[in-house]
């Protein structure tokens, strides 16, 4: 739906200026290193295995963790130490109960392409989907969609934007 291709657009223009930029994503291709980077430069496999195992030691026992939650957590944790200017979470399948889903003043959201998927879990239509993906905004923040979205998509991501005095902008792609 375009969230791994936005991620690489913003970070490369945070990146292009100079930032410390904390990268977190997911799928992976090649190597799970891929999902959490700095700037161009994977975690090392020492700092994934310690961070890890930390993450596993203080989430695992926990019933809803999976294997997304503690790359994620081992993230935080690295972005952390690194002392990154902006962190870029890609969610995983997105929205209000995302585990990506807890910071509590973003700089941006940004919310691509809603479809009919995942609809055991986000709903059976287009607007229950944009619902849950409408989630993510938060008081006072600026929100990003691009204007292919179907209005009925726009409509719930104004009306929320409205109740929590968000902006929202919706973005003129080329299709």
């Amino acid at each position: 739906k375009g969230k791994g291709a936005t991620v690489e657009y913003i970070s490369s223009s945070l990146i292009s200026s100079g930032l410390n930029t904390g990268i977190f994503t997911s799928p992976h291709l090649h190597t799970a290193r891929e999902r959490i980077r700095i700037g161009r430069n994977l975690i090392s496999q020492e700092d994934l295995v310690r961070l890890g195992e930390d993450a596993i030691k203080n989430l695992g026992g926990a019933q809803w963790v999976v294997f997304f939650d503690l790359f994620l957590a081992a993230a935080i944790k690295y972005f952390d130490e690194k002392k990154t200017e902006y962190m870029i979470l890609e969610s995983g399948i997105g929205g209000r109960y995302d585990t990506t889903n807890f910071i509590s003043n973003p700089a941006a959201c940004v919310i691509t392409s809603i479809s009919l998927d995942h609809q055991q879990l986000l709903g059976e239509t287009i607007e229950q989907i944009a619902w849950q993906k409408a989630g993510i905004i938060k008081p006072n923040s600026h929100v990003f969609t691009p204007d292919s979205q179907l209005p009925s998509v726009l409509r719930v991501f104004q009306e929320q934007c409205n109740s929590v005095k968000a902006t929202l902008h919706v973005v003129p792609v080329n299709m």
